[in-house]
């Protein structure tokens, strides 16, 4: 499964049904299709390949970015890790494949007789595993990484109270801990996070056939009633284990607290209170079958988080609850964190890093069925992260996206707030890279909203992608979104069917800025565009930029006519691109555009709104 992304990566030229009328866009401002790449400075050793390559050919982010989603959506467990490891250059080696597939097969008796047993045994092997990630490190380092790491991510509410010889002093500090902790990741070995990774995928893969069948009690005896610390209620199985308690409940409310290293849970309306998938240092894991649960902690790192281990939570029935504080709900800190829900209505509330963020890591949160609403603050809902790919993936319902409202955005706005969300690829600049982002939803009418950068968005040599397949959506964000690439990014927003609407202040809606590419495309629908200035087609600073709608009824209203619909300025002694097509419908235009039309705005920038049959 993880090959068919292999392949995309690798290959030269992928032509999309509209690229021919893109290239015929660019003859108007002579250009070709070769002239359409980004200049940049060298980038950083964390730098990912796929961003570099994207750099120097933009045109193809869109095929990537759909086939990674696609990818994403068939996968089993493993898959997903080999996916993402696949995006940030770690991979498996054949011959890690070949052992942990020997292991597997020598288990497989044991695995019919005893799945409990079998999951354990793997879980040691991955928590083996996990020992030799950071043996290049010495305790003192490693407690280092460990208390200033998170730091660096989560948002300091602080600064903007301190005088200006206070946040001198604070940013001075801030850098140090940064190129200190730069430097000690370095001699973190990725390539073990993602095989412990692997490891505990394939084993809740093999333990789990068809999901349709009962989780077979242990045959282990207990007489009286079943005590441990970390639940209570319904425990029909509890024991201490090296590594921690492993909990088995039983068809009716168990209430789970502690931090249990693995529960099991039948079935049930439960309850969490504590941690569980919560992969600190180690290996958890957290199974629910049925119920509709509640989990709720104020708690970090929980809820299928890997915070230097691996944390897995899969719930696969029932009306869900999941609540919890930072760095959790699929997210991976220099780890594996996954939380993949199957079936319900179900609620994600977060603050940051949270619903499928991954950095130095992967995070991903995948959730099969139902109308669904996800809220977050910062960092969350398909966000990539140095070194990280983080992923949200929703294959059906109607669903809500919300991500932002609690951080100020004080160096541009006292009114608006920081989202960086929502397919968001994000490099610490100017000394690392950044990693991949991806929002995919696949069926029903969704809502987006976001504010400062979001909405298939990236900075600083990262990707970020978001694509929706079907339904009437709506997206509404500010600025930097829809489609935006910001100081040598790459950020696409694809709707693949739909009547949508727009809105963004600027810098949005296909706008690259400073080295960056900008990609909006909207498949089909009656569309509705709104946007203030730089905006729609339209970038500056050496950018690509770039919006296509292939059919329909589209309106497109903007208020600053100069720096929107094919607008592209010169600096640096050569110029950006910017391109706004619509292939098809009865067109409104506020702007420069007309239906049926074509327009040259500035010296490298074009508009064309004419019938193409062949796209339909």
């Amino acid at each position: 499964m993880a090959y068919s992304i292999l392949t995309i990566l690798l290959i030269g030229i992928l032509e999309e049904s509209w690229q021919p009328a893109l290239f015929d866009a660019l003859s108007y401002i002579k250009m070709t299709p070769q002239d359409v790449y980004i200049t940049s400075q060298p980038s950083d050793t964390f730098c990912l390949p796929l961003v570099l390559d994207l750099l120097k050919r933009p045109i193809q982010s869109p095929k990537v970015v759909d086939s990674i989603a696609l990818t994403l959506k068939d996968a089993e467990l493993s898959e997903l890790v080999d996916i993402a490891g696949i995006c940030i250059n770690s991979t498996l080696s054949d011959s890690s494949r070949v052992h942990l597939d020997s292991l597997a097969a020598k288990r497989a008796l044991q695995l019919h007789k005893e799945p409990l047993q079998f999951l354990l045994s793997q879980i040691t092997l991955a928590n083996n595993l996990l020992k030799r990630t950071t043996a290049q490190l010495d305790s003192s380092e490693l407690n280092f990484l460990k208390e200033n790491l998170p730091k660096i991510i989560l948002e300091d509410t602080t600064f903007k109270d301190k005088n200006p010889y206070e946040k001198k002093i604070a940013e001075e500090e801030s850098k140090e801990i940064v190129k200190k902790c730069l430097n000690l990741l370095k001699k973190v070995n990725r390539d073990e996070i993602m095989l412990s990774a692997y490891v505990i995928g394939n084993a809740i893969t093999q333990t789990l056939p068809g999901r349709d069948t009962p989780w077979r009690v242990p045959t282990i005896k207990y007489e009286g009633k079943v005590v441990t610390p970390v639940a209570t209620g319904d425990v029909v199985f509890a024991k201490r284990m090296e590594y921690g308690w492993i909990v088995i409940g039983g068809p009716g409310e168990t209430i789970y607290t502690g931090d249990p290293a693995v529960v099991i849970d039948l079935g049930g309306d439960d309850k969490y209170y504590g941690k569980v998938g919560s992969g600190s240092s180690g290996v958890s894991v957290c199974i629910d079958f049925s119920g509709n649960d509640l989990y709720l902690s104020s708690m970090d790192y929980n809820l299928g988080s890997g915070f230097f281990g691996v944390g897995f939570l899969l719930d696969f029935e029932g009306n869900d609850i999941y609540s919890s504080g930072n760095f959790s709900h699929g997210s991976g800190l220099v780890g594996v964190g996954i939380l993949w829900d199957t079936q319900g209505n179900d609620k994600y509330f977060s603050d940051t890093h949270s619903q499928g963020a991954g950095s130095f890591g992967v995070g991903v949160l995948k959730d099969l069925s139902g109308n669904d609403s996800y809220h977050g603050a910062l960092y969350v809902q398909g966000f990539g992260g140095t070194f990280g790919f983080g992923a949200l993936v929703d294959s059906a319902g109607n669903d809500v996206y919300y991500a932002g409202g609690k951080y100020k955005d004080w160096l541009r706005y006292e009114d608006h707030f920081l989202s960086l969300s929502q397919g968001f690829g994000y490099g610490i600049r100017p000394y690392a890279s950044g990693g991949i982002g991806i929002l995919a939803d696949f069926h029903g009418n969704d809502s987006y909203v976001s504010d400062i950068f979001g909405q298939g968005c990236s900075y600083w040599y990262a990707l970020g992608g978001l694509i929706d397949y079907e339904g009437n959506d709506v997206y509404s964000s500010y600025q930097y979104a829809q489609g935006a690439g910001v100081h040598i990014g790459i950020g696409v927003l694809i709707d693949k069917f739909g009547d949508d609407s727009y809105f963004a202040k600027g810098v949005s809606q296909g706008c690259g800025h400073d080295y960056a590419t900008g990609i909006l495309i909207d498949g089909g629908g009656n569309d509705s565009y709104s946007a203030y200035d730089l905006s729609q087609g339209a970038g500056n600073a050496n950018a690509v930029s770039i919006l296509i709608d292939i059919d329909g009824n589209d309106n497109y209203l903007i208020r600053d006519k100069e720096t929107t619909h094919g607008f592209s300025d010169l600096r640096r002694d050569f110029g950006g691109i910017g391109v706004i097509l619509d292939l098809g419908g009865k067109d409104k235009y506020s702007g420069y555009g007309d239906n049926n039309s074509i327009w040259v705005h500035s010296t490298y920038g074009v508009g064309i709104d004419k019938e193409i049959e062949s796209l339909k």
